[in-house]
């Protein structure tokens, strides 16, 4: 509890009250306790808890069963850290913490020892939270609460990736906790609607070609929208629309679709594309697109091979003319 500088227990089987795992007196006294994560760095060696303390800038740590203080695992201050929040231990042992005074995420060894900066791109502000994915390449995501996003970060380099969740996306406001399922279902806690946990599923994104048979000196445009083929709005992709402009002599333009990733084995689908009033009159034909499946199967993240997950791969349709 922030307010009270404590940690407080729970049954893990039906969340009975089983009172403070550490207070806020004495030896290892946490100053705006923020968040906390179990690790193990050797199997020879117990769980500890390790816990953010944003007043004094520090990670702490204690014995997870006992609660016994065992010292500071980032000492104040160390790397540049200020204001940590959530931490998570990543897939190579490494510690990540978020430093929301510089929007950034830092890096610290077995040790405590720093190593740096890991990511600090895709503008996040005041960022609170972060997690690894359990599948695929295990990218990190990080919740940025005052523009209600979460971004992507490449879980070996840091570099950021792109926004996973656009501001407001399901009514997304000020996001703090987030946790994967084993799937790569993306859960996270927000303080929209009264207080709510919205769930994001992975999607990767196809690119289609769009075609003027000549160029034009003034501005073309063409109104599109997908329709569901074997394909459903949903489950296999999402519903997109929009209006398309050419520049003067511009010849071809993109659309984008998002596909969504699951773990089904399914055979080949396909949704279709269509447009619609041209500013000039232009002549139009459909589009169609086919998914072929990729195996995508589930593992615990502690399991998980890289060369499991692979993206859809995507067939671009014919050019629309």
């Amino acid at each position: 509890m922030v307010d009270q500088n404590s940690i407080l227990r729970y049954d893990r089987t039906n969340g009975t009250f089983q009172g403070e795992f550490k207070d806020s007196s004495g030896e290892g006294a946490l100053d705006r306790p923020n968040g906390l994560t179990f690790h193990q760095h050797d199997e020879n060696e117990p769980y500890r808890l390790y816990v953010t303390s944003s007043g004094a800038n520090s990670v702490l740590q204690y014995d997870a069963t006992s609660g016994n203080y065992l010292g500071e695992f980032v000492t104040p201050g160390s790397g540049g850290l200020s204001e940590p929040r959530g931490l998570t231990f990543g897939p190579v042992g490494d510690l990540y913490v978020i430093s929301a005074d510089n929007g950034a995420v830092y890096r610290y060894g077995k040790d405590g020892e720093p190593k740096g900066v890991f990511a600090d791109g895709g503008g996040a502000v005041n960022p609170s939270y972060l997690a690894f994915s359990p599948v695929g390449d295990r990218d990190l995501y990080v919740s940025s609460y005052s523009d209600h996003r979460v971004l992507r970060y490449d879980g070996e380099t840091g570099v950021f990736i792109n926004t996973f969740v656009p501001s407001g996306l399901g009514g997304l406001f000020q996001p703090n906790g987030l946790a994967f399922d084993l799937e790569g279902q993306l859960f996270v806690a927000h303080g929209g609607e009264g207080g709510q946990v919205l769930r994001y599923e992975d999607c990767t994104q196809v690119a289609l070609s769009v075609t003027l048979s000549h160029p034009s000196a003034l501005p073309v445009t063409v109104d599109y929208n997908t329709a569901n083929g074997t394909a459903e709005t949903g489950s296999d992709f999402v519903s997109t629309s929009g209006t398309l402009t050419f520049a003067p002599n511009q010849t071809t333009g993109t659309i984008i679709v998002p596909i969504v990733r699951d773990a089904i084995v399914e055979s080949p689908e396909n949704f279709l594309v269509s447009l619609s009033n041209p500013s000039d009159g232009t002549e139009l034909a459909a589009g169609e697109v086919t998914i072929l499946e990729a195996i995508r199967n589930s593992y615990p993240s502690s399991d998980v091979p890289k060369e499991i997950e692979q993206p859809r791969n995507r067939k671009a349709p014919p050019a629309v003319t």
